[in-house]
């Protein structure tokens, strides 16, 4: 039997592509108009991931996902978007973006911050 323990909490390194390889976010939202709204009114974080991914693995035009909690883009229903390239990130004025590869925030999501513990035989 072999135990495998991952912290969601522990330190990763910095990396230079604009999205963390370890599937964590960057602060931002990839500029350009050049997206497609995934999100529904209510929808969770972990859900936009969820959809994020799948719409990737269909279609192959979400390899980057932007997600904004801000009131503007949640009552405009445009928080969970999808794009197919992100060569910038922007910062909107009064808004907390965090931009995502869906793929992998889906296979490394953990909000809860505990301890996940993996058993394999």
């Amino acid at each position: 039997t072999t135990i495998v323990i991952a912290d969601s909490s522990a330190a990763t390194e910095a990396s230079s592509s604009l999205v963390a390889a370890d599937g964590g976010s960057r602060e931002g939202r990839c500029s350009g108009s050049g997206y497609m709204s995934v999100g529904w009114p209510g929808m969770s974080r972990d859900k936009c991931i969820e959809r994020a991914a799948e719409v990737q693995k269909d279609t192959a035009q979400c390899s980057f996902l932007s997600y904004s909690s801000s009131s503007q883009p949640q009552q405009q229903s445009q928080f969970c978007l999808c794009f197919k390239d992100c060569s910038e990130l922007t910062h909107p004025s009064a808004e907390a973006w965090e931009t995502v590869n869906p793929e992998d925030a889906k296979a490394t999501s953990d909000d809860s911050g505990s301890t996940t513990i993996v058993i394999a035989d």
